[in-house]
């Protein structure tokens, strides 16, 4: 993380889709140096707004909020431009084939069908649904 205190995935370029909505980061990693950081206090407002509002609720409310921030609120334009730029597809890139992967610290979804590697140690975390590997 630099200066900036935050970070997340990005999209190259920015992934916009005419049926959905457009996506300027991922939505599944985040990080900030602190609390009540002003890019996570603007989309926390922007999403609470949203669901108080008459707007359908779309799975990807998030995305929507973040992207619209970051066309009309310089500073969040900011903060996303400035963070360290890494490229979403890096931890994607294990969903597909575990040995064609690209080096990174943390992979979302890989793929471990038939997979032998060596001291991989699981914990499932029953009450949040979700599991964390490491490799060691």
């Amino acid at each position: 993380m630099n200066d900036v205190g935050f970070f997340t995935y990005r999209f190259f370029p920015r992934s916009e889709c005419k049926n959905m909505v457009n996506r300027e980061t991922v939505s599944w990693f985040i990080s900030v140096d602190r609390v009540n950081h002003p890019l996570m206090v603007n989309l926390r407002d922007g999403v609470i707004n949203r669901y108080l509002s008459n707007c359908p609720h779309k799975y990807i409310t998030f995305h929507d909020v973040l992207s619209e921030l970051y066309d009309r609120d310089k500073e969040v334009k900011h903060v996303i431009d400035n963070m360290k730029q890494i490229d979403e597809k890096i931890p994607h890139s294990a969903r597909k084939s575990w040995k064609s992967r690209l080096p990174s610290y943390f992979y979302k979804c890989p793929t471990f069908r038939k997979l032998k590697i060596p001291k991989l140690k699981f914990l499932w975390l029953k009450r949040m649904k979700f599991l964390i590997f490491m490799i060691l």
